[in-house]
């Protein structure tokens, strides 16, 4: 019986690269706003390309100009996921993965390699609504993590099997984040995981006032300008190397060539 091969290590970051390639041409292309973020946007700064043990790629970018990413890109070898592109989806940011691959978990096939692609949203500027928004949001966020730990399960045993709710959680979980952005405001927030790193994902100020282009794996993507001050609340001193013990993918998925 024939099984489906396992992509190595150095085919996930060559697939990565022509996922963000495409990306790069289109935002070009339209004028959309992006800049490397977090990991990619430190490899970029102290390696000129992948941090040497990483195995993912992201991406940042204001919340309208991901909407118009997401319905300008036009390609037969990648597809954007977000809750509005994709029922099963589960998280409040984007991800824009390739078609060739797929991950099993359990008996299912879940989307394949992919990009995260995080939308930074605005927030109020009132303290106290900011408080009662995160509050909001973390409620939300514990119903999104326990039907999402009900449908891993079930995807143990079956295919697919709808879980009751999971959608419409997902929905109400991704427009109470966004549901700030049109206002004016000078306060910002980048969608990205944990509602736990609040702190460290909020600004005061535009991120993307200014963008600049860095080298990453010998081509130029485009990087926010004020990359010290972002880094440094996410990693503190960004350009010293963690201890060797730490050192490791962080998430060490495994995909497949369909």
């Amino acid at each position: 019986m024939m099984t489906n091969k396992e992509l190595t290590f150095d085919e996930q970051r060559e697939l990565q690269l022509e996922i963000l390639n495409e990306i790069d041409d289109c935002c070009n292309k339209y004028g959309i706003r992006y800049s490397l973020a977090f990991g990619t946007l430190l490899g970029a700064i102290r390696h000129k390309g992948y941090i040497p043990w990483d195995d993912d790629l992201d991406i940042m970018m204001p919340y309208r100009d991901m909407i118009r990413l997401r319905d300008s890109l036009n390609s037969n070898d990648i597809y954007f996921h977000d809750v509005d592109t994709d029922i099963t989806y589960g998280n409040a940011f984007g991800n824009i993965c390739s078609l060739k691959t797929f991950r099993k978990i359990g008996r299912s096939k879940e989307r394949g390699l992919g990009i995260d692609v995080y939308p930074i949203v605005k927030l109020p500027n009132e303290k106290e609504v900011e408080d009662a928004y995160f509050v909001k949001a973390n409620k939300l966020q514990r119903k999104r993590e326990r039907l999402l730990r009900l449908k891993q399960r079930l995807l143990k045993y079956f295919n697919d099997f709808p879980v009751f709710g999971y959608s419409n959680t997902m929905q109400a979980f991704r427009n109470h984040l966004v549901s700030y952005d049109n206002m004016q405001s000078n306060r910002y927030y980048i969608i990205a995981g944990p509602l736990s790193r609040r702190d460290a994902l909020t600004y005061d100020f535009d991120l993307f006032e200014r963008v600049i282009e860095v080298e990453f794996e010998g081509r130029m993507y485009k990087a926010i300008a004020d990359y010290d001050f972002s880094l440094s609340k996410s990693y503190g001193d960004y350009m010293q190397l963690p201890p060797v013990e730490e050192r490791v993918p962080h998430h060490g998925q495994t995909y497949y060539w369909y």
